[in-house]
């Protein structure tokens, strides 16, 4: 063949539209994690229809819309689509990025039919995702995070990072790794049978059993958060919230005592059962509340609580990076540990506080996260943009052309394969074609949903 092309697709208020021979970033040779596990990353099958909000299938209520073809020549050409010309939307919608509907959690984009003006190889394909979905945290994933458009989550002030890595069954007194370079001892206090490695939000996750929890001594530096601001995030998915307060993290030394976790309906919780904690000094001061956000659902969610101020101290809570709780009182004393009792994960240290589920991703920060900071964190482990190609024997893409991944596997997904720039994937396994589709899948979380700027396709 020997003629060189490009196919640029940019989305932005004016429109999108297909341009001649941009400046290419070299290719990546990792084409990306294959998605064989036909799940979300709300754990649920991807066929399955999401319980909290609407899915948007590939015929559900879609939208054809036409698309034009221009200066298409046997060296390339411009093909144009303007904004809401050019493709087939089903839950998704353009506007300055690509995104999901309101109240649709996962839905889908198909382009036109792009026209190459000739019989070529597409050879690479890129997008501009928000951020890197499914890149799990670490002290410096901030570095990485600064190519993507959307808010960074800073890894510094990091003091306690748990990404629940492992697989099998977990046993008593097993190690569990610790990543935030604190080089905290943590250990699994195991007394069923029932507590294991699952699939989690990023790769592992580690599923409790009730009864069974992870601990460190509270002693430790790294839990000792003093008159200082603080975040506490993790990843959970649980379908229990019953029989009094159900701790995921937390410890306490008498009158220090901080938990976070789910609250039942009962007299110091008049606002219901929901997302819920505790955070009182050494001085017996702070408070505590129970909010209206509803996670025990089945799915993975995430949690945060954030604390601001110490004299005029505000406590938030935080349910996949949409604020469900505020709290406003002065604080005296520091949040310090000073018994002997452990900081746990999947209970309390003292009293019969313990929880049921799964967790990821344990981050305990020494600052406050700000609102697009916490927006980010849950965005990257609940969402997901993926896509997939397809190469057609017609402008009509008639018969059934089946989509695929990079490598040509059936059904199979792009993912981005985080190797620290924009992502790009060498498109080994697609046929030479003259005319060529993508779809992008979109995958959200409550009111969360990923965006998407631009694919860019090159061709020869």
């Amino acid at each position: 063949m020997g003629r060189l092309g490009l196919l640029l697709l940019t989305v932005a208020a004016s429109g999108c539209s297909l341009i001649v021979n941009p400046e290419l970033p070299p290719p990546s040779s990792d084409a990306g994690p294959e998605d064989a596990s036909g799940q979300d990353a709300s754990g649920q099958d991807a066929s399955a229809e999401d319980a909290g909000a609407q899915d948007a299938g590939a015929d559900d209520a879609a939208v054809v819309e036409d698309s034009g073809v221009v200066d298409a020549g046997p060296t390339g050409g411009t093909i144009v689509d303007d904004g809401t010309r050019g493709g087939q939307h089903a839950g998704t919608e353009w506007g300055d990025a690509l995104r999901l509907v309101a109240g649709v959690h996962r839905g889908r984009y198909t382009s036109a039919v792009l026209d190459l003006g000739f019989e070529a190889q597409v050879r690479l394909l890129s997008w501009r995702p928000d951020l890197p979905y499914a890149l799990s945290l670490a002290p410096a994933t901030s570095s990485v995070q600064d190519v993507y458009p959307g808010s960074p989550v800073r890894g510094d002030a990091l003091s306690v990072l748990i990404p629940m890595d492992g697989s099998g069954q977990v046993p008593d007194r097993a190690p569990i790794v610790e990543t935030s370079g604190s080089q905290v001892p943590i250990a699994a206090d195991i007394t069923t049978t029932g507590s294991r490695y699952v699939e989690g939000v990023f790769g592992s996750a580690i599923e409790l059993a009730r009864g069974d929890h992870l601990a460190f001594p509270n002693t430790d530096a790294a839990v000792q958060f003093g008159d200082g601001d603080l975040t506490w995030s993790l990843f959970a998915r649980t379908a229990t919230c019953t029989g009094g307060n159900n701790v995921f993290i937390g410890s306490e030394a008498r009158p220090t005592h901080m938990w976070l976790g789910c609250g039942t309906s009962d007299s110091t919780c008049p606002r219901g059962t929901g997302l819920g904690g505790t955070f009182l000094t050494s001085a017996d001061a702070g408070g505590g509340m129970c909010t209206a956000g509803r996670f025990d659902d089945g799915r993975w969610h995430h949690l945060a609580a954030t604390i601001t101020g110490h004299e005029q101290a505000t406590l938030r809570f935080w349910l996949d990076g949409v604020q469900v709780g505020l709290q406003a009182y002065n604080l005296t004393g520091r949040f310090d540990f000073t018994g002997q009792l452990s900081f746990t994960v999947g209970a309390f240290p003292v009293g019969d506080y313990d929880a049921e589920g799964a967790f990821d991703e344990v981050a305990l920060f020494k600052r406050a996260l700000d609102p697009e900071e916490l927006a980010s964190l849950a965005k990257r482990g609940l969402g997901r943009v993926r896509l997939q190609v397809r190469a057609c024997p017609d402008a009509s893409c008639s018969g059934d052309q089946v989509w695929t991944d990079a490598q040509g596997t059936a059904g199979a997904y792009i993912e981005d394969p985080l190797d620290g720039a924009l992502p790009r994937v060498e498109l080994t396994g697609v046929p030479a074609t003259r005319w060529l589709q993508y779809r992008v899948e979109l995958i959200g979380a409550g009111t969360l949903s990923p965006s998407l700027e631009r694919v860019l396709l090159e061709y020869r």
